[in-house]
């Protein structure tokens, strides 16, 4: 699908596309290209085999929406913590360990992140300052020791059904 997708952006591009839905279409790799869809708000690239996501993805200066669950992802992405209007991000169903440090320079925009399923071992700290954040899904993870503040975050932290129970069980246990 490779120089097949890259005239598909380009044709999107001309026509100043705000939504694309490229869900479910065996991509492999996502070609630089991507950046010039600079029209878009809403990506969908969910269920596909992506491993990696070029850092020309930032340059979707009005992206609100990205769903890149269920892919083969390995590493968070850390180009998709400068995108600065970036609401909702889906990285369910991949095999992430880790959010780099950066993710927090999403707090004042992103509202919704999901990363369930994914093998996650803790929760940063940072999601305690992320004051947007209302769902946060981690279900599913192998975390290992969540952080004593995420215990004490402030009442507008994303009080998910999951979380609380979290939070309750360290009460207990601590």
């Amino acid at each position: 699908m490779g120089n097949n997708l890259v005239r598909v952006i380009e044709s999107e591009r001309e026509k100043g596309t705000v939504e694309m839905n490229l869900s479910q279409r065996g991509i492999l790799e996502l070609p630089p290209e991507i950046g010039l869809l600079t029209n878009l708000k809403r990506l969908k690239l969910d269920g596909n085999q992506l491993t990696r996501i070029p850092f020309e993805i930032n340059y979707l200066s009005n992206l609100q929406y990205l769903n890149l669950k269920s892919n083969s992802l390995k590493e968070f992405p850390e180009a998709l913590c400068y995108m600065q209007r970036l609401e909702i991000l889906d990285v369910s169903k991949n095999q992430i360990k880790s959010l780099p440090e950066d993710f927090g320079r999403l707090q004042t925009t992103l509202k919704a992140f999901s990363i369930s399923k994914n093998r996650l071992q803790e929760i940063p700290s940072y999601f305690c300052r992320m004051k947007e954040l209302k769902i946060l899904k981690l279900e599913f993870n192998p975390i290992e020791y969540p952080p004593q503040n995420i215990i004490n975050c402030p009442p507008e932290m994303p009080q998910d059904v999951w979380l609380n129970r979290l939070k309750e069980f360290l009460k207990r246990d601590g």
